[in-house]
């Protein structure tokens, strides 16, 4: 099941501003994936120094906190 989290926005030098829907979800199980998709799949207990979006992703983590102590 999908918890809706927040609406998100992100603003880059000389580009349109773009928006995102952040959700929550408990994942019990990954199945494969397939060909098109990712090379794989990893869980982490921190958070990984290689971000592909290392300013948005941080923000993104702290709302994600904050929803789950409320």
């Amino acid at each position: 099941m999908l918890k809706p989290i927040s609406i998100y926005s992100v603003t880059r030098e000389d580009e349109d501003k773009s928006f995102g829907q952040l959700y929550l979800s408990a994942v019990d199980q990954f199945d494969p994936l397939p060909d098109f998709e990712m090379v794989d799949v990893q869980a982490f207990e921190k958070i990984p120094n290689n971000l592909t979006y290392p300013l948005v992703y941080p923000t993104l983590i702290q709302t994600v906190m904050e929803f789950e102590n409320q």
